[in-house]
C-alpha cells in the first residue's frame, strides 16, 4: 500500500512540476531586411513571440524599427494570459 502512495505522489509531482514549465520559445533570427520600418520591427517582434524588449535594443536597427519592436513586445504581454500557473 505504501508503494502505491508513493507512486502517487511521485506521479503527481512530476505533473505539477510539467505544468509549471513552459515551453521556452527561441529568439527570432537577427532582422536580416532594411531593419527601419516601423512595421518590420513589429512584425519580427512577433514572429519571435519576444516577451522582453532587450532583443529590440540593437545598435543595426533603425529608430523605428526599435520602436515597432517595443509595441509588439508590449501588445504581446498583453495578450498573454495573466496567470500562468495553476
Amino acid at each position: 500500500m505504501n508503494h502505491i502512495r508513493l507512486f502517487a505522489i511521485a506521479l503527481t509531482l512530476s505533473l505539477l512540476g510539467a505544468c509549471a514549465s513552459a515551453p521556452q520559445v527561441p529568439p527570432p533570427p537577427p532582422c536580416s531586411g532594411s531593419c527601419m520600418t516601423h512595421e518590420e520591427g513589429y512584425q519580427w517582434a512577433m514572429r519571435g513571440a519576444l516577451e522582453s524588449d532587450k532583443p529590440c535594443d540593437n545598435k543595426h536597427y533603425g529608430p523605428d524599427f526599435v520602436r515597432g519592436c517595443k509595441d509588439a513586445v508590449n501588445d504581446f504581454s498583453q495578450m498573454r494570459p495573466a496567470s500562468t500557473g495553476l
